[in-house]
């Protein structure tokens, strides 16, 4: 669909949400469309825009201030994600926010080693299976306070067996 035809579709009212579902999930949809779709009335939409990989950094940093959580979840997760704003939701005072980022497997080490002595254990056992856990928080989280994380932490690959 070309950006002409999506205009012209949005404005008659016959886009529906079954097509700008498909677009939202399409690596090869527009720096434009990507735009448009994230400003929709729909959370839905604009959720499903902030997971996909391939929706420009601009408009990530955009979706990570939306008033429903679910959507800015869906942007701390995204692996394209900038720096900055993995950064800023580490430090949030929301846990969901925080394991979203945890998870995030561009999340750099410095941010996993800050967040594995998260006071949340979910947010320690994201830490903990994350690929890019230093091994000095890996260690740490071996000896967690919850099997879980401990599991997670000695089942990374970056752990060291010394």
């Amino acid at each position: 669909m070309t950006i002409k035809e999506f205009k012209m579709q949005l404005a008659l009212g016959t886009l529906s949400i079954d097509v700008k579902m498909k677009l939202t999930d399409n690596k090869n949809t527009s720096k434009k469309i990507f735009k448009i779709l994230s400003e929709d009335e729909d959370w839905c939409i604009r959720q499903r825009v902030a997971y996909n990989p391939s929706t420009p950094p601009e408009i990530l940093r955009q979706l990570s201030t939306d008033k429903e959580m679910e959507v800015v979840y869906h942007a701390a997760l995204n692996p394209s994600t900038p720096l900055e704003i993995l950064q800023q939701l580490s430090t949030n005072e929301n846990k969901y926010f925080r394991g979203c980022i945890a998870k995030n497997p561009s999340t750099p080490p410095e941010i996993l080693q800050q967040l594995s002595t998260d006071e949340d254990y979910e947010v320690r056992k994201n830490v903990a299976e994350n690929p890019n856990t230093p091994s000095k928080a890996l260690q740490q989280l071996s000896t967690d306070e919850y099997e879980w994380t401990r599991q997670s932490a000695i089942s990374n690959l970056n752990t060291s067996l010394d």
